[in-house]
């Protein structure tokens, strides 16, 4: 890789945080995808790619000559749009392995994208590749760009969304990519692109609550709305029968207690007096984060990780912890973005060593939740001092499960 004259990477490496800065500001709901980038200069790339692993490639000299702020935004919005909408990860079987089914996925979720980017007026350099170009007509998917065009050899014109957007858009490993083997630097760890989509998808959630329906573009209204599909299980339900205590009486109800001292204590200095408390059931969820888990397994695990603190009310939080064959992290959690940091792992799997860890925890929850796909050894004998267990799993096993815990299953 020929070296490059310091200053004009420098100029480079300016330009583009500038327009990363000004996508963030313009776009704050994209902030964590933007900054969740591994930027990587070469001159191996006509002018910018992304790999499926979250790495930017750019061409210092290419894109300080050829593009403005305001472009470079609008292309670096192009490639951040591939990732968010996992075109590596909705890839047809056919593309691996075929240049040109690769292309082709390619130039069909450039389409996919840019009249979307042209709607909102982003300036794309060049000439981007849009429905028109393949004889398509607006508004469609990829899937449906990708059929209507695998019988065509189209040429990609010059410009961003040219069917050149690295493996970002098709997953397929390129030559590319030995630069970063080369550099040292590493992509986004397996499942963490899943967790940023969750927290842009929040984020998103959270501007709309904000600024009213119809504020943002329809079309990330829409990719939050099914991406953050509401749990599939009714955890108020399920923990009203396994703390004792219905949480409407947790909402709603009082109870004397001797562990906090009552108001008046202070006029009956002789004599103890209870004070009212609410009861809150105390719960904690067991994620496992072993290599099995794939993203839709994570994804249901962060939906129904919504849904528990929702039932709970956002009050007491919950206790989570990351597990594979050890516990990584064990924290308590009042919101769901404060998840994406803590799941860890990637190895093996043995669900008994997060029941352990459960046992010891002080103070002892009333509930534990297991997510999981199943495929894990169990204990025979349940947690000690444990009200109830109950296991989530998040896609359908023949798996054996302990009689002892409710088995719950998340899809049929």
């Amino acid at each position: 890789m020929t070296a490059f004259l310091s200053g004009q990477n420098g100029m480079a490496e300016t330009l583009i945080s500038a327009a990363l800065l000004r996508l963030s500001l313009d776009r704050p709901y994209l902030t964590a995808a933007l900054w969740s980038l591994r930027r990587i200069p070469t001159e191996e790339v006509e002018t910018m790619a992304v790999d499926a692993h979250w790495r930017l490639y750019y061409n210092p000299v290419r894109v300080v000559s050829d593009w403005s702020c305001e472009q470079t935004a609008a292309v670096l919005y192009h490639e951040i749009c591939h990732l968010l909408r996992d075109h590596a990860g909705r890839a047809p079987a056919s593309v691996a392995g075929d240049t040109q089914a690769a292309l082709q996925w390619n130039l069909a979720t450039d389409a996919e994208i840019n009249d979307d980017l042209l709607a909102e007026g982003q300036p794309l350099p060049g000439s981007p590749i849009l429905p028109s170009t393949l004889g398509c007509p607006d508004s469609l998917t990829a899937e449906e760009y990708y059929a209507r065009i695998q019988k065509q050899d189209p040429q990609p014109p010059s410009g961003v969304g040219g069917g050149q957007c690295g493996s970002c858009a098709h997953g397929v490993m390129e030559a590319l990519e030995a630069v970063a083997a080369t550099s040292g630097i590493t992509g986004l760890p397996e499942g963490e692109d899943q967790l940023v989509r969750h927290s842009v998808a929040l984020d998103i959630r959270s501007t709309i609550a904000r600024r009213g329906r119809g504020t943002l573009p329809g079309g990330w209204e829409r990719w939050a709305d099914e991406l953050l599909a509401p749990p599939k299980l009714d955890w108020r339900r399920e923990l009203a029968s396994a703390v004792r205590r219905s949480l409407a009486e947790t909402a709603g109800r009082s109870d004397y207690r001797y562990a906090r001292p009552g108001r008046r204590q202070a006029a009956m200095p002789d004599i103890v007096v209870p004070g009212l408390v609410q009861p809150v059931p105390r719960v904690a969820v067991a994620i496992d984060t072993s290599g099995s888990m794939g993203h839709d397994d994570l994804a249901c695990a962060l939906s129904e990780m919504a849904g528990i603190l929702k039932a709970l009310g956002l009050r007491e939080g919950v206790t989570v912890l990351s597990v594979d064959t050890a516990v990584h992290t064990c924290r308590n959690v009042f919101d769901p973005r404060q998840v994406k940091g803590l799941l860890r792992g990637g190895g093996g799997t043995d669900m008994g060593v997060a029941l352990a860890a459960v046992e010891s925890l002080r103070p002892r929850p009333d509930t534990v939740i297991v997510i999981t796909d199943g495929y894990t050894p169990w204990p025979v004998q349940p947690p000690q001092g444990i009200g109830r267990v109950i296991i989530v799993l998040t896609r359908p096993t023949s798996c054996p499960t302990p009689s002892w815990a409710k088995v719950i299953q998340t899809k049929p």
